[in-house]
């Protein structure tokens, strides 16, 4: 327990070190939790860095580029350079294409995700219908992960674009703002190789600690578990007050009462277990509902609108089908819940859900099972350097359920 303790204290003070200095710490990558988007940040962002622009006398800047095919191994005194994104081919959407005079040079980008069916040998069969060195395939991981679909080149995030982008802040350092980016940028490289949570080993000094680590991590999850109970407790009183207060009537006659759903409480018990799949939800069944446009709807399918939990936090109408014995409902097989579709005047969405929105709190959805950072919600939801709810947060969020209750019903639902 001594052990336990002390590793607690030395993991809190490096937290308060390291994480507590938002006037300093800012990162516009992490806030928008950009770091791992592959094509509306990375990709995004190394093209506008890197490609050429005008200049106010009308000539070209094109030296970004330059510097960066250098650290590639391109030394070559090109007398023209430029980058494409997104470059769709008859052989598959190139990441980048840079041109070199004559040369041609693809890169394809991977964060995390895997590659496509025969994807490398793909562009390998592109460069040589373009009469290009089929060896021009840079393949652009944060590590040094080898391409599996065709021979291709590794190049890494940490090495040739972090040293690159390091260059240019040096030769652009009058640019302040531009700057500033582009270190906010190199900041999220260390942090996915890994360099900027390497100092974290350092709390570790022994065996002892690494099983203690293993206790924390029992400790983390049943208390997780326990507080994510706690919330839908707390969110399931306030809806049944509001229902109760007529805040959920709507003027067309339907009423909303509480649903049986054996996914319910069930599925929140093991919501942070491994391996764990179905998504806890509060159910409400939807009475006397007519949905605009529909027709043929089966005597036995029902309109729930559900509250669940994915992983972020959503509301949505849906509609099930009842056994009508002992309140099991299903979703609709895809031939029956088509059929419907093709009779609809409307677009009525998926066998899961005719529409659903994102709830959320101060205009930010909430993510119970963000790997990044699991105390996200918490700090959303719970009263500051405390594990108890905020009851004006959660009445937030009941009133934004209730908004979307009320606007999917108006697009459904005939008045």
């Amino acid at each position: 327990m001594e052990n336990l303790c002390e590793l607690i204290s030395q993991a809190k003070k490096y937290r308060q070190e390291h994480y507590f200095n938002p006037l300093e710490d800012i990162n516009v990558f992490s806030i928008l939790k950009m770091e791992s988007k592959e094509v509306s940040a990375h990709s995004a962002l190394l093209y506008y860095i890197l490609k050429p622009f005008s200049t106010k006398d009308g000539a070209v800047d094109d030296s970004n580029l330059r510097l960066f095919l250098k650290n590639l191994g391109f030394n070559k005194n090109y007398g023209y350079v430029d980058i494409e994104r997104e470059v769709v081919t008859d052989f598959g959407r190139l990441d980048f294409l840079i041109l070199m005079d004559e040369d041609i040079l693809v890169i394809e980008l991977k964060i995390w995700a895997n590659e496509q069916y025969e994807q490398i040998s793909r562009y390998q069969n592109y460069l040589q219908s373009q009469k290009a060195d089929i060896g021009n395939i840079l393949f652009l991981t944060p590590n040094e992960r080898k391409a599996t679909t065709g021979e291709a080149r590794n190049i890494t995030l940490e090495k040739h674009v972090k040293n690159t982008l390091e260059e240019i802040v040096v030769i652009r350092k009058k640019n302040v703002a531009y700057c500033s980016t582009i270190q906010q940028y190199i900041e999220v490289i260390k942090k996915l190789v890994g360099k900027q949570m390497k100092n974290n080993m350092d709390i570790l000094k022994s065996i002892e600690d690494v099983l203690a680590i293993d206790e924390l991590l029992k400790a983390r999850q049943q208390l997780l578990q326990g507080l994510f109970q706690e919330f839908f407790s707390q969110i399931k009183n306030l809806m049944t007050k509001k229902i109760q207060e007529g805040a959920f009537d709507l003027k067309n006659g339907c009423k909303i009462t509480t649903a049986d759903y054996e996914y319910g409480e069930k599925a929140i018990e093991t919501y942070y277990s491994a391996g764990k799949k179905v998504w806890p939800a509060l159910a409400y069944e939807i009475i006397d509902f007519k949905i605009r446009g529909l027709k043929n709807i089966p005597e036995n399918a029902k309109l729930y609108f559900f509250i669940e939990a994915e992983n972020n936090f959503y509301a949505g109408l849906t509609l099930r089908i009842s056994n009508g014995t002992d309140g099991e409902i299903a979703k609709f097989e895809k031939d029956s819940f088509q059929q419907l579709k093709n009779s609809a005047e409307i677009d009525i969405g998926t066998p899961e859900f005719l529409g659903w929105e994102y709830i959320k709190i101060d205009a930010q959805g909430i993510n119970f099972k963000n790997t990044n950072n699991s105390d996200f919600w918490l700090k959303k939801l719970c009263v500051k350097d405390t594990l108890k709810f905020d009851a004006k947060k959660l009445e937030q969020v009941t009133l934004c359920i209730q908004r979307i209750y009320v606007n999917l019903c108006q697009k459904f639902l005939e008045e």
